[in-house]
C-alpha cells in the first residue's frame, strides 16, 4: 500500500511540473473558448505585455487572448455559440471579443488574423454582423457560413467561402464607420474591382475575395486546384467527423 502510494505522489508531482507556467483549464469571464483539439504545440497570452505560454486541450480561453501555432500545428477553439474556429500551422489569431449569452449591445465573436491562416465553421444561432474576422488589411463578416481566412507573406488576405456568404471589405474603408444600414453591393463573377468602386463585396459559395496590402480588391471563383488542398480537406473532414453542420 505504501509502494502505491508512493508512486501516486511522485506521479502527481511530475503532472504539477508539465504543467507549471501552462494556460489554466479554468477562465475567470462567463463567456469562453474551449481547445477542443490540439495537434502539435501552440501557445497563448493574454493582452500585449505577457509572455506566450503553452496550451493545452480543454483550456478555456476569453476575450484578449492571442494564439500562436507553430510548425505542423492545428488547434480548433469551440465558442460558446457553438461555432468552430481551426487554427493553421505558424498562425496568429486574436480573440477580440467573443458573443456573450443575453447581452444585447456590442455583443459579437470577432477576431484578428496577423499571421498564417483559419477556418471558421460559425452556428446558425449567430445573427446578422455577429460574428468577424479582421486582418491587416480587411474585415470579413459572416451569418452561418463556412469560410476561411489566409493572410499571405505579402499582407494580402484571401477569403475562401464554402457555404453560405461573407461579406468582405477592405479595412481603411471599413475604419471609417459605414452605417450597417447602408446596402451591400453583390458581384457576380470574377472581375476586378478598385475600392474607389466598392465598400463591400459579398462573396458566395466556392468564391474568394482577395484584398491587397494598399486595399485593392477582387472577387473570383475558388481554384479547383485549391478547393482540395490538404488544409481544406482536413477541415471538411473534421466537421463531418465532429458532426458539424452549420451551412
Amino acid at each position: 500500500m505504501k509502494k502505491i502510494q508512493r508512486r501516486w505522489f511522485f506521479t502527481s508531482i511530475i503532472v504539477a511540473i508539465l504543467c507549471i507556467g501552462a494556460i489554466p483549464l479554468l477562465a475567470e469571464d462567463q463567456d469562453f473558448a474551449v481547445v477542443s483539439y490540439l495537434e502539435g504545440t501552440a501557445e497563448a497570452r493574454k493582452g500585449a505585455l505577457a509572455d506566450y505560454k503553452p496550451i493545452i486541450k480543454g483550456a478555456k480561453l476569453s476575450a484578449d487572448y492571442t494564439l500562436k501555432t507553430h510548425k505542423s500545428s492545428r488547434l480548433e477553439l469551440t465558442l460558446p455559440d457553438s461555432s468552430v474556429l481551426r487554427v493553421a500551422p505558424l498562425s496568429v489569431v486574436k480573440l477580440k471579443s467573443l458573443l456573450r449569452k443575453g447581452k444585447k449591445e456590442n455583443n459579437k465573436s470577432s477576431f484578428k488574423v496577423t499571421a498564417g491562416k483559419i477556418w471558421a465553421n460559425v452556428s446558425k444561432v449567430v445573427g446578422k454582423d455577429e460574428f468577424e474576422v479582421e486582418t491587416g488589411n480587411a474585415v470579413a463578416g459572416v451569418r452561418g457560413t463556412i469560410f476561411q481566412v489566409n493572410v499571405l507573406e505579402d499582407k494580402a488576405t484571401v477569403v475562401k467561402v464554402y457555404s453560405g456568404a461573407v461579406a468582405v471589405a477592405n479595412s481603411l474603408i471599413y475604419a471609417r464607420k459605414i452605417d450597417p444600414k447602408a446596402q451591400r453591393m453583390e458581384v457576380s463573377g470574377p472581375q476586378e474591382v478598385s475600392k474607389k468602386q466598392w465598400e463591400q463585396l459579398i462573396a458566395k459559395s466556392m468564391q474568394e475575395v482577395r484584398v491587397s496590402a494598399d486595399g485593392v480588391m477582387r472577387m473570383t471563383e475558388i481554384k479547383p486546384d485549391t478547393a482540395d488542398d490538404v488544409w481544406v480537406k482536413w477541415n471538411q473532414q473534421r466537421d463531418t467527423k465532429t458532426g458539424i453542420e452549420h451551412k
